[in-house]
């Protein structure tokens, strides 16, 4: 029996329709100005340029639990991907939450992208600044307007030294937007199952399987999938994709030896699906992840021992 085989065997007793997403380790995808921060020289305290930068710098310390990126993490996506739209579209579908702050020219266009899609929009929340809460532009009376149709908290207003280069922002100011975004964010207990005509589903379930079943190939993960949604119009090329992007968003890691490339998670803490089985039989990943590992104890020399020792520091 391959390593393979032994996990097609596996999959092949679960029921995806039985399945449920975790909303564990929420992904925020953060859009708006610059990302620059220089340092006055009088007080070496830094200049910040964006209210997006300054969420990125001090949210995560107001809220350990979020974890925000940005685009320009993912900057080098054209060796992966040769359409824009479908980029975002990726990035829009791994994300819990789309926070567009209204800063700079370019989030027009993303706020455009992102309020055209029905899938995005229950996941968009857009933060403007207060001195514009009021005026009769284009933006407020047409995408905006539509946004707070959907749903009414999902356009913030805020006041923070808009365009301007600033040192610090108000504590208070940051709580109310750290607070805002949380109540957006689904709770760890939210109970939903798994959607397989929803693509965002199927690559919570291809990072699952990577935590469950690594050190595990790109080519062994398609057929995983393949079989486990029962779909063979999902390509290598679309599992490739979404690897790139789940290790840019540092969900998954990678380690290559000679020509194969394996992958593993991050943080194998962070779980996002609870796969059940067919018969009435309790899933245990510690169970499964010991069959693996006394399978893989089996083989004598291989590649993908020798990356798993790797992983364990041995």
């Amino acid at each position: 029996m391959t390593y393979e085989d032994l996990l097609l065997e596996e999959v092949s007793k679960w029921d995806i329709n039985k399945s449920t997403l975790t909303y564990t380790h929420p992904l925020i995808f953060i859009c708006g100005g610059s990302l620059d921060k220089k340092i006055d020289k009088v007080d070496d305290r830094y200049f910040f340029e964006s209210l997006r930068k300054y969420l990125i710098e001090y949210a995560p310390i107001n809220n350990s639990n979020f974890n925000l990126r940005t685009a320009e993490d993912l900057k080098d996506y054209l060796t992966v991907y040769d359409d824009l739209l479908e980029f975002e579209s990726d990035i829009a579908k791994i994300s819990d939450l789309i926070l567009i702050i209204l800063e700079s020219p370019g989030t027009l266009t993303e706020l455009g992208i992102f309020l055209s899609n029905d899938e995005y929009q229950k996941k968009l929340v857009v933060i403007r600044n207060k001195a514009h809460t009021f005026e009769d532009s284009f933006i407020n009376l047409g995408p905006l307007l539509a946004l707070k149709n959907l749903k009414d908290t999902s356009v913030l207003d805020y006041d923070w030294p808009y365009c301007k280069k600033f040192k610090e922002l108000d504590n208070q100011t940051l709580n109310f937007i750290c607070g805002d975004i949380n109540d957006h964010l689904k709770s760890p207990t939210t109970n939903t199952k798994i959607n397989p005509n929803d693509f965002s589903h199927i690559i919570l379930c291809i990072y699952e399987i990577v935590r469950l079943f690594f050190p595990i190939s790109e080519y062994e993960i398609l057929n995983i999938i393949q079989l486990l949604f029962n779909d063979k119009n999902i390509t290598r090329s679309r599992i490739k994709k979404i690897c790139y992007l789940l290790y840019k968003l540092d969900f998954l890691d990678k380690e290559s030896v000679s020509s194969k490339t394996f992958y593993y998670p991050s943080d194998h803490k962070i779980t996002k699906v609870k796969f059940n089985y067919i018969a009435k039989e309790r899933f245990e990943f510690l169970k499964i992840r010991l069959a693996i590992k006394e399978f893989l104890d089996t083989l004598v020399d291989t590649k993908r021992l020798h990356v798993l020792n790797v992983i364990q520091g041995q």
